[in-house]
Protein backbone atom coordinates (compact mmCIF):
# COMPACT_ATOMS: atom_id res chain seq x y z
CA UNK A 1 0.00 0.00 0.00
CA UNK A 2 1.74 3.13 -1.23
CA UNK A 3 -0.34 5.28 1.12
CA UNK A 4 1.27 3.65 4.16
CA UNK A 5 4.73 4.21 2.68
CA UNK A 6 4.18 7.92 2.11
CA UNK A 7 2.71 8.32 5.59
CA UNK A 8 5.77 6.79 7.27
CA UNK A 9 8.05 8.89 5.06
CA UNK A 10 6.20 12.04 6.09
CA UNK A 11 6.61 11.07 9.75
CA UNK A 12 10.38 10.62 9.26
CA UNK A 13 10.61 14.00 7.53
CA UNK A 14 8.62 15.64 10.34
CA UNK A 15 10.95 14.14 12.96
CA UNK A 16 13.98 15.30 10.96
CA UNK A 17 12.70 18.88 10.70
CA UNK A 18 11.71 18.93 14.38
CA UNK A 19 15.33 18.10 15.24
CA UNK A 20 16.65 20.74 12.81
CA UNK A 21 14.38 23.41 14.28
CA UNK A 22 15.32 22.42 17.84
CA UNK A 23 19.05 22.77 17.04
CA UNK A 24 18.38 26.07 15.24
CA UNK A 25 16.45 27.49 18.18
CA UNK A 26 19.17 26.33 20.60
CA UNK A 27 21.81 28.07 18.48
CA UNK A 28 19.78 31.29 18.40
CA UNK A 29 19.15 31.28 22.16
CA UNK A 30 22.85 30.68 22.89
CA UNK A 31 23.77 33.49 20.46
CA UNK A 32 21.38 35.81 22.32
CA UNK A 33 22.92 34.83 25.66
CA UNK A 34 26.43 35.57 24.36
CA UNK A 35 25.27 38.88 22.88
CA UNK A 36 23.64 39.91 26.18
CA UNK A 37 26.85 39.10 28.08
CA UNK A 38 28.90 41.12 25.59
CA UNK A 39 26.70 44.16 26.19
Amino acid sequence: DSNNVSRSENREIAVFWEEEVRQYMAAISSDDAIRDEAL
